[in-house]
């Protein structure tokens, strides 16, 4: 029975790597937060970049409002 014993301390001790190897594991996954935080600093910048779209399209309606001014001198 004394060597049972011995057998079964050496499986605890695979146990115990095994349970450091998933802490590594969870390590990597934390990085993988911080790459999509950096991915949505992206978007925020897309995001600004549309608002910009949006007022040169302001500036194309100016503009026909000063065609429309025309067509009625003309007229």
């Amino acid at each position: 029975m004394h060597g049972r014993a011995e057998v079964r301390t050496i499986d605890a001790g695979a146990r115990t790597i095994d349970v450091e190897a998933r802490t590594i594991d969870a390590g990597a996954r934390t990085i993988d937060v911080e790459a999509r935080t950096i991915d949505a600093g992206a978007r925020t910048i897309d995001v600004e970049a549309r608002t910009i779209d949006a007022g040169a399209r302001t500036i194309d309606v100016e503009a026909c409002a000063m065609d429309v001014g025309v067509r009625t001198i003309d007229g």
